[in-house]
């Protein structure tokens, strides 16, 4: 619906991959990943994500810091982060309100307008 820092258009549609999956090969074996500490996103849920285009491309976006860049929005009840519970960014958003956490970040795209490539 939004987009604070980036160049896509708002309501846009955005493909993102996230961990785990099933592939499903020729011969009908299969490799599946579970990632028990990651929860999946669920259609019909609110979330904030940070994102990097991917590297390869390809229109799919992927998640800064894999589970530390996807939160769900629980309006009234809060932000849930899908980090593991150590990481520095489950703490920092545990007392943040929906709207408190869109300001922060609103307020760090501000001070860090411009983005840079990582990790070349």
């Amino acid at each position: 619906k939004e987009t604070i820092k980036g160049a896509l258009a708002e309501d846009s549609v955005v493909k993102v991959a996230l961990l785990g999956g099933k592939v499903d090969f020729e011969d009908g074996t299969s490799a599946v990943l579970r990632t028990l500490d990651f929860e999946p996103m669920v259609e019909g849920k609110k979330y904030l994500l940070f994102l990097y285009a991917n590297r390869n491309g390809s229109d799919v976006y992927l998640l800064t810091g894999g589970p530390q860049g996807l939160f769900e929005l629980k309006g009234q009840a809060g932000i849930k982060a899908h980090a593991r519970p150590n990481d520095p960014a489950v703490k920092e958003v545990q007392n943040l309100t929906e709207d408190s956490l869109r300001e922060k970040v609103k307020d760090y795209a501000r001070k860090w307008p411009e983005s840079r490539e990582c990790c070349n």
